[in-house]
């Protein structure tokens, strides 16, 4: 009985329906392609992220083995390279890490400014002396923080 009503469902099958049945697969195939598009879109904007937060990652990095290395007397040119890492990091990262990279920079960047028109190791003034301790005391804290910040990602 159910094949007999199959039967004569599409004995009045007519041209409006094919075009219809058409335009239902159509669709449901375009609404697929869409979903699957925004997909790939959110794991191409995740992969992009990931790459401007390690670039971040590297910079800061970079800044801290230099800080390291130089001590109390880094180069201006080298720590002026993270300024545009800076303004990155306010779109990658939360407010609170990157309030916590200004101040490193600032820091670093006053520490390299007093080295520059200070040469040699003359005793250090009390602000550059809290600079100073400031960038050591921020610099491992930070790098965990970043590294954990870089690591988590959508894709």
């Amino acid at each position: 009985m159910s094949g007999a009503w199959v039967v004569t469902m599409f004995d009045d099958w007519g041209i409006s329906e094919t075009v219809a049945l058409c335009s239902l697969v159509v669709a449901l195939w375009a609404g697929w392609s869409a979903h699957r598009s925004a997909q790939e879109a959110k794991r191409a904007n995740s992969q992009a992220m990931y790459q401007e937060r390690r670039a971040v990652f590297d910079a800061f990095l970079d800044l801290s083995m230099h800080m390291q290395f130089k001590g109390q007397a880094p180069d201006l040119d080298v720590v002026r390279m993270f300024h545009r890492h800076l303004h990155t990091a306010e779109f990658c990262f939360d407010g609170a890490l990157v309030k916590e990279l200004q101040d490193y920079y600032e820091a670093a960047l006053r520490l390299a400014d007093f080295s520059r028109v200070n040469p040699g190791f003359p005793p250090l003034p009390k602000e550059e002396r809290e600079c100073r301790e400031r960038v050591k005391a921020l610099s491992q804290p930070l790098l965990v923080y970043l590294k954990k910040a870089v690591v988590k990602s959508d894709f």
